[in-house]
C-alpha cells in the first residue's frame, strides 16, 4: 500500500522563488520512491504549473486545490467561504490538513511555515506525524519565537533544517531543550 505523506507549505506554488521550487522539488524528489503517495495541499488555486507540469500527472502525486474540492466538498466550501479569499490563511490550512489526515490517516505530515507548524504541533494525532521545515532559525531569536519554536520542536516527530550551518544556528535557540535525535538537515534538491 505504500507511505502516504502530506505537504503542505506557505507558499504559493504559481509563483516562481525559491521556496515554490523548494515545493515543487520537494514533491518530485519524494515522488521517485513508487512506495509513496505523495499528496500536497495548495495554499492558492493552482493558475500557473510551470513548476509542476512534468510531475503534474504522476500516479503517486495528488495536488489538492482547496477550490477545486469545494466544488463537491461542503467542508471546503463553507472554510473557504469563511474567509473568501484566494489563499488559505493559517487557520483554515490546519482545518484542511486535520481534515483531510481524519480521511486519509497520512504517515507523515510535512509543514513549511511557523504559525501553521505551531498550530498543529498541538495536535494529537498529527504532532506524533509532523515533520516541520524550519527557513531562517535565526529569524525566531526573540524569547516569543524561540518558545513556540522549542514547543514546535519537542511536540512533533522531526525538524529539518537546509543546512548544516542552519542546523547549528537551531541548536543553539533551543539550548537545553533540543533533541538532537529528532533534527536533520534536507538540503536543497537538485538534478543528479
Amino acid at each position: 500500500m505504500g507511505c502516504n505523506v502530506l505537504i503542505y507549505a506557505d507558499v504559493n506554488i504559481n509563483l516562481i522563488d525559491g521556496s515554490s521550487v523548494w515545493l515543487a522539488s520537494l514533491t518530485e524528489m519524494l515522488s521517485l520512491d513508487d512506495e509513496l503517495n505523495v499528496n500536497v495541499l495548495l495554499k492558492n488555486p493552482l493558475t500557473c504549473d510551470i513548476l509542476i507540469h512534468d510531475i503534474v500527472e504522476r500516479n503517486n502525486i495528488n495536488f489538492i486545490d482547496p477550490w477545486e474540492e469545494a466544488e463537491h466538498r461542503g467542508d471546503f466550501r463553507s472554510i473557504l467561504n469563511r474567509k473568501g479569499c484566494d489563499y488559505l490563511d493559517d487557520v483554515s490550512a490546519t482545518t484542511m490538513i486535520q481534515l483531510l489526515d481524519e480521511e486519509e490517516k497520512f504517515d507523515k505530515i510535512i509543514i513549511r511555515g511557523p504559525s501553521i507548524s505551531y498550530q498543529l504541533c498541538g495536535e494529537k494525532s498529527i504532532s506524533k506525524k509532523l515533520i516541520i521545515y524550519i527557513t531562517n532559525p535565526p529569524a525566531h531569536k526573540n524569547w516569543m519565537n524561540s518558545a513556540k519554536l522549542i514547543e514546535m520542536h519537542l511536540s512533533s516527530y522531526l525538524t529539518l533544517c537546509q543546512t548544516e550551518m542552519a542546523k547549528e544556528v537551531f541548536i543553539d535557540l533551543l539550548g537545553n531543550s533540543v533533541e538532537l535525535e529528532k533534527i536533520d538537515i534536507l538540503n536543497p534538491m537538485i538534478p543528479d
